[in-house]
């Protein structure tokens, strides 16, 4: 109850705070995302193929998959994963080997939304658009 208590406050507080994210009337004008003078809105040209504007979304979203799955991967191989593994499994046994478990279970979670921040960047990137009504409860 409190994570939905707290989606809809936050949800609230986008829509509120005026100053920093317009409310409803969002955040207008996202320039495309652009890399080395090429956007995502250009189309893609081999000489012999010319493949759509679509295309390049594609194979950038492609690559930040690849990214974020080959970090996600290093970081379950190291300490920290291993960490991961265990808080899950046995709070108090973790705890007797000297770590914070309070602080370390906020750091999950800040690294859990690091994935969720960059899927929400290249969703508003895609659009050009964003508003709270983009993100409700259901």
């Amino acid at each position: 109850l409190v994570t939905l208590g707290f989606g809809l406050i936050v949800h609230q507080l986008i829509i509120n705070l005026i100053w920093l994210t317009r409310g409803n009337d969002g955040i207008t004008n996202i320039k495309p995302v652009s890399i080395f003078g090429h956007t995502s809105k250009m189309p893609i040209d081999l000489g012999f193929l010319q493949l759509p504007a679509q295309a390049n979304f594609y194979y950038l979203c492609l690559i930040s998959l690849i990214a974020a799955a080959f970090v996600a991967r290093r970081y379950q191989v190291t300490w920290v994963g291993r960490m991961w593994t265990a808080l899950r499994q046995d709070n108090i046994g973790v705890a007797s080997f000297g770590l914070n478990v309070p602080r370390f279970k906020v750091q999950t979670v800040a690294f859990g939304s690091a994935f969720a921040g960059l899927a929400g960047s290249l969703f508003a990137h895609q659009i050009g658009f964003i508003s709270p009504d983009d993100f409700t409860l259901l």
